[in-house]
């Protein structure tokens, strides 16, 4: 998988990485230095940590790269910390550097925050797995109606009908001539919300309930690592970024199956 200009500390070491560790990137050198204005020759000095670039040209390599507006920030910040003359002024760009990590490791601000519910309305959908499985659930053609529902989460009726009723009134499905359909489909807690404890627990412990029915297409992993501080971090930005793109996927995917994605990377030695 290709590196993030985020799991860079230096630009250089991001320059040097896409331009003679990318495969596939023949040539790259000569039309990077067309593009920042400047002879092969010297940013191959550059490379060498014989010279230095200006910010005019990080600004224009930024394009090059097709960097983001956030990571063309982060390009720059790497760029005038490395320039700095002098430790308070590293330190200060160091600092900014940081805060942006934070950010992204941050995951209602990487993937958003979508929320739809008051307060006490977030106990009851969290206080139990069936409201966000019935929620989901109606999103399959064959499990639109309170008896398929009934049926496939083996609850009595008068059960089934409170959370159905619940997920009617906050506006999470609608019914229409006897068919549940669902509405917001997408509801997020952030990582200091008091449910968000709950809303683990209930599907860590569902996940538990199916080690004994595991079949082809599931996958349980339980694994112990040591590691370096800067892997723990390149780890979780890689799950972070896994994330992202599932949700990218399931926005467009056709409802035919129901799957519950639990994630477990923590230190275990605190």
């Amino acid at each position: 998988m290709e590196k993030l200009i985020y799991d860079f500390n230096h630009y250089k070491s991001y320059l040097k990485y896409k331009t003679e560790e990318v495969p596939g990137n023949w040539g790259i050198k000569g039309r990077l230095a067309i593009h920042m204005g400047c002879q092969g020759t010297y940013l191959s000095q550059v490379l060498k940590d014989m010279a230095e670039l200006s910010l005019e040209q990080i600004f224009r390599a930024s394009d090059f790269f097709d960097l983001s507006e956030d990571e063309r920030k982060y390009f720059i910040l790497l760029h005038q910390k490395d320039r700095a003359g002098t430790k308070e002024v590293k330190q200060y760009f160091q600092s900014e550097i940081d805060s942006i990590k934070e950010r992204r490791l941050n995951l209602t601000k990487r993937l958003g925050a979508q929320n739809t519910l008051s307060e006490h309305d977030r106990g009851i959908y969290y206080s139990s797995w069936l409201y966000m499985a019935v929620h989901f659930a109606v999103g399959l053609e064959h499990l639109q109606t309170r008896e398929e529902l009934k049926k496939q989460f083996r609850i009595n009726a008068t059960k089934l009908n409170a959370i159905v009723d619940f997920l009617i009134h906050v506006g999470l499905i609608v019914e229409e001539k006897n068919r549940l359909k669902m509405g917001a489909n997408f509801i997020r807690l952030g990582n200091d919300s008091p449910w968000i404890s709950k809303h683990h627990a209930n599907w860590r412990n569902r996940a538990i309930n199916n080690f004994d029915q595991e079949d082809i297409y599931d996958l349980h992993y339980s694994g112990v690592y040591t590691l370096s501080q800067e892997d723990v971090l390149k780890i979780k930005n890689l799950y972070l970024d896994s994330i992202k793109k599932n949700l990218e996927i399931v926005k467009d995917s056709k409802e035919e199956r129901m799957y519950v994605l639990n994630i477990d990377f923590f230190n275990l030695l605190k």
